[in-house]
């Protein structure tokens, strides 16, 4: 509890002097437009839910599905290829039909392979949890990029660099935040759930899945709204000039 007060204490600082101060690190201030805070928590969302999961399936395999620690560690590689090859034509995708397709298309991808996963859990094997995962990855890459790119066009040129420091920021905090979270919930399950530590990793595994759904589900309802609130922001403009 207390490193969370101090937590809040700093970012308030953080903010003051950011906002009042003569030099600033990066200007917040660029949140204040809509669509640009709801790209933030996009790209945050996607950070987090890929992080988390990424830690969460070798502990799931071995805990629960008893594979081997080299099974558990290869299920990702797959996804992560996929993510690697994706990511150029999730580029090519904007280029060509907007931001709007790739970053709704990655982010369905990931509700969808977020609700499988919790779905489907009874079943799962390290076949099907590596199947799973790289449609995951696909979804991942497909926005991930394109919603900081996006992001920057929304803002006069002068906050793009502070578009881009805000962003990264997002990234590392939403990794680290990611990866606690899920392992604290899991660690929760195994320390005071009942039966065997198969059982308990099984629920703590539920909770994780059922929160990158929910989180994958809710990123998603924003950016639906910020390209809706961008085509209205354009067409507003377009009628007054």
């Amino acid at each position: 509890m207390i490193p969370f007060i101090i937590g809040l204490i700093s970012l308030a600082v953080f903010i003051y002097s950011d906002t009042h101060g003569k030099t600033q690190l990066l200007d917040i201030r660029i949140l204040k437009w809509l669509s640009t805070s709801l790209s933030a928590f996009t790209y945050f969302a996607l950070q987090f839910v890929n992080i988390g999961v990424s830690f969460l399936i070798p502990v799931y395999c071995q805990y629960v599905l008893h594979s081997s620690p080299f099974i558990a560690g290869l299920v990702l590689l797959p996804g992560s290829l996929v993510g690697a090859a994706i990511s150029p034509y999730a580029g090519h995708l904007a280029d060509s039909k907007g931001y709007a397709f790739p970053i709704i298309l990655g982010l369905s991808s990931m509700t969808l392979g977020g609700f499988l996963f919790f779905g489907i859990q009874a079943v799962l094997t390290a076949w099907i949890v590596l199947l799973i995962y790289t449609f995951l990855r696909f979804g991942f890459n497909m926005g991930f990029s394109n919603t900081i790119s996006n992001a920057m066009l929304n803002v006069p040129r002068k906050y793009t660099a502070d578009v881009n420091s805000l962003f990264s920021m997002l990234q590392q905090f939403a990794g680290s935040i990611g990866v606690g979270i899920m392992a604290a919930v899991m660690a929760i399950s195994q320390n005071n759930g009942t039966g065997s530590l198969a059982a308990r990793s099984f629920v703590g595994g539920r909770y994780d899945f059922l929160l990158a759904t929910l989180l994958s589900a809710t990123a998603l309802i924003a950016a639906i709204m910020n390209f809706r609130l961008q085509k209205r922001t354009k067409l507003n403009i377009e009628e007054s000039d």
